[in-house]
């Protein structure tokens, strides 16, 4: 349940349609992953870790992903309106 993944470390995920607008997920680690068709509008990322992992067909609406570590990810049809990826 990524709904209480906030600082948790997940590896290998692969989700679909997973609905997490609005959740705070601040120190999440996931790597080597997909995450297809979610939904994390309005998320909280803050300090979290992605790493090595594909984002397809997603909403990332006004994401706050401040001060994390995002390497090696791969967007394809997402959208990052307003997202804050510093």
């Amino acid at each position: 349940d990524l709904h209480r993944a906030a600082g948790r470390r997940l590896d290998h995920v692969n989700m679909a349609g997973a609905l997490l607008q609005g959740s705070i997920l601040e120190g999440l680690t996931l790597a080597d992953g997909t995450l297809a068709g979610a939904n994390l509008s309005h998320a909280r990322l803050r300090g979290a870790t992605l790493k090595n992992v594909a984002l397809t067909g997603s909403l990332w609406l006004g994401v706050d992903a401040r001060d994390s570590d995002l390497r090696r990810l791969r967007f394809d049809g997402v959208s990052l309106a307003g997202a804050d990826l510093r």
